[in-house]
This record gives structure tokens, C-alpha cells and sequence, in this order.
């Protein structure tokens, strides 16, 4: 997660965070905010919880962000959940897309009404 910071670091200074701002068409606005923390850690802050409540719902979801879906490889083998997550959480989607999809067809949540 330090990665996500400018020159591949984060810094602790309130200055210096990483700042998403998102403006609604209603007019209501939420912020996320991420900096390095104590003790090797990552603080986030959220303003309006509220919304950020309603944006970070999975029935109705604001946004998807896949990144790294660029470069697909030809073949694929399965992976478990904890490596699939893993590849995930480091922007390598791209690897797993076939993993991704066979997970997605067996979930209840994503079938189509």
C-alpha cells in the first residue's frame, strides 16, 4: 500500500496525502484520504461516511476498477482464493481474469435477475 504514494512512498504529513474527491451530480461531496500512519501503518479518513456508505455498496455499485486487465495470457491455471486475492490486491488482474470469472459464475450475488 505504500506504493500508491508519489516516488512509490507515503508520507505521514496531512499535506502530503493521497486524496480522492468525489463530487455528486446531487451535489453531495465525499473525500477519501490515505497516509502513512504509526508503526508501519496506513491511515485512511473518510469524510460524509454517509455516502461513502452508499457508493461502497455492492447491490448498487458507484464504480469498478480493474486494473492491469491490459495483456491477458493465453493460458490460465487454477489458483486458490488466497493467492487469487493476493494477485488482485497488487493490480495483476490480468493473471487471474479466468479465476476472477469462475468465481463470479458461481456467486449467487452477480447472477443476472
Amino acid at each position: 500500500m505504500y506504493a500508491l504514494g508519489p516516488g512509490g512512498k507515503l508520507f505521514e504529513p496531512e499535506d502530503q496525502a493521497i486524496r480522492l474527491d468525489l463530487n455528486m451530480d446531487s451535489g453531495e461531496a465525499c473525500s477519501v484520504e490515505v497516509r502513512k500512519g504509526r508503526n508501519r501503518n496506513i491511515l485512511v479518513g473518510v469524510t460524509n461516511p454517509q455516502l461513502a456508505q452508499q457508493l461502497s455498496s455492492l447491490e448498487k455499485p458507484f464504480s469498478i476498477f480493474s486494473p492491469g486487465l491490459a495483456g491477458i495470457s493465453k493460458r490460465e491455471t487454477y489458483v486458490s482464493d488466497g493467492v487469487l486475492f493476493r494477485t488482485l490486491a497488487r493490480g495483476d488482474a490480468n493473471l487471474v481474469l479466468r479465476n476472477i470469472l469462475l468465481r463470479l459464475s458461481g456467486s449467487d450475488a452477480w447472477a443476472l435477475s
